[in-house]
């Protein structure tokens, strides 16, 4: 008895840690959930029990609901939250038929194998449902992304529906008309339900595959983008370089002039004034040359060269770290590009408009993890950390607000990396860590 009802609450866990994978939610609290399973199968066994109809295990779609509605930071609409919940429990219940249907196979016609009853037969492929479901834990976030999107959604809500009524009908229910369906039309009915299932699992790898090539198709408009950002800054660096050597040219015409007419205040004023800073900026941003040159994905070091250099034109006193040479990184380049490229243009504006205007970048690596720390200097009251990445939220006076929020969506499509913000007045640290 004890062991039916272990079964019981792991059934239930199965479909809640199902529907949480689904909506893509990370922060699994195993206690709750526990507690949460225990109660509620409690109560389906109890209105199964009070009421002898077995269609009452329809009760955990909202029970599901529920989950979406009060444990998510973010509650799910009702669309989604409807479709999800019966997406959930179609899938669930189709997977326990068919692991149900193999392994009495199995039992039965291999020889060796010791003949089960009906309960071990259950509790085995429900400890089966549950290992899959973890299993492929980190792919169903996926799924629910796809069936958020309004163009998928009817479909799957369609077809979920089709396969949890079915599912009623085959539960040996009470209900007069449901019973005699159940009874003249079994066969029929299980033949029906796995081709449903059979749709609704080639609707979601139609639409995985597509959603696979509009991600692809959006990553190289990105690069092409990245491309041609990168080509307009080598534009306006080679402007810059024009105009340094036009200005350089006059500089030394004044001093000429003040070499031949022997006017020794006027040739230091010059040196002071001018040939000083500009040697010393020159100094550094030879050292950032060459410590950039450690990196040696191309694409990541020319994006950073061009960051440094917009930056220092704008008067940021730039420190850049690099201790060893950076081979590989384990994410896409297009990815990390764009991470980058969020990250410094969001440290270089906010530098440029602090007293400090500085700006630290590092880059380095442990065993197999790569880490890009970029540190800017801020001017301001203190940073809410967590609404920064929400859309439409910046400190930025052109009120952009985008460049985070995307930042954000990037890093939650890839488990491998992780970003870590603080704030200790008056520096902003953003580490990207890549494993």
């Amino acid at each position: 008895m004890f062991i039916n009802n272990l079964m019981m609450v792991l059934y239930f866990l199965a479909y809640v840690l199902l529907y949480l994978f689904i909506i893509g939610e990370k922060n699994i609290r195993w206690k709750f959930l526990l507690f949460y399973s225990t109660v509620t199968s409690i109560m389906l066994v109890s209105a199964i029990q009070l009421t002898r109809m077995p269609e009452m295990n329809s009760l955990i779609i909202p029970m599901l609901m529920v989950l979406g509605r009060f444990y998510t930071l973010e509650p799910l609409s009702l669309r989604v939250n409807i479709t999800v919940s019966l997406l959930t429990s179609a899938s669930l219940t189709v997977l326990n038929v068919v692991i149900h249907s193999v392994l009495s196979d199995v039992f039965i016609y291999v020889d060796r194998l010791p003949l089960l009853s009906s309960m071990m037969l259950s509790n085995l492929s429900i400890v089966s449902c549950f290992c899959i479901v973890l299993l492929f834990r980190n792919s169903l976030g996926k799924v629910g992304n796809l069936v958020a999107k309004p163009r998928w959604t009817f479909a799957s809500l369609f077809l979920s529906l089709v396969i949890y009524l079915l599912s009623v009908i085959l539960s040996s229910p009470r209900i007069g008309v449901l019973a005699a369906v159940s009874e003249q039309y079994q066969d029929l009915l299980v033949k029906s339900l796995m081709l449903v299932a059979c749709l609704l699992l080639f609707l979601l790898l139609i639409g995985l595959r597509k959603e696979e090539n509009q991600k692809l198709l959006s990553q190289k408009e990105a690069a092409d983008q990245e491309f041609l950002a990168y080509v307009q800054k080598l534009e306006e660096s080679y402007n810059e370089l024009a105009s340094f050597r036009h200005d350089y040219q006059n500089i030394l015409l004044s001093l000429d002039e003040g070499i031949q007419e022997n006017n020794l205040p006027v040739i230091k004023k010059i040196y002071s004034e001018v040939i000083r800073p500009s040697k010393e900026n020159l100094q550094e941003h030879r050292e950032n040359i060459e410590k950039v040159q450690q990196i040696k994905v191309v694409e990541v070091r020319s994006l950073l060269r061009v960051k440094l250099i917009q930056a220092q034109a704008q008067g940021i006193q730039v420190l850049l770290d690099i201790p060893s040479e950076v081979e590989t990184i384990a994410v896409e380049t297009v990815t990390l590009l764009r991470l980058i490229s969020i990250l410094l243009d969001n440290g270089i504006e906010a530098s440029a408009r602090s007293k400090n205007k500085q700006l630290i970048v590092s880059c380095f690596h442990t065993e197999e993890v790569v880490h890009f720390l970029i540190r800017n200097s801020f001017s301001g009251k203190e940073i809410d950390l967590k609404a920064i990445y929400q859309l439409g939220m910046t400190s930025n006076k052109k009120g952009r607000g985008v460049g985070l929020y995307s930042l954000k969506r990037l890093l939650d499509t890839h488990p491998n990396l992780t970003l870590i913000t603080s704030w200790e007045e008056p520096f902003v640290t953003q580490e990207l860590i890549i494993r």
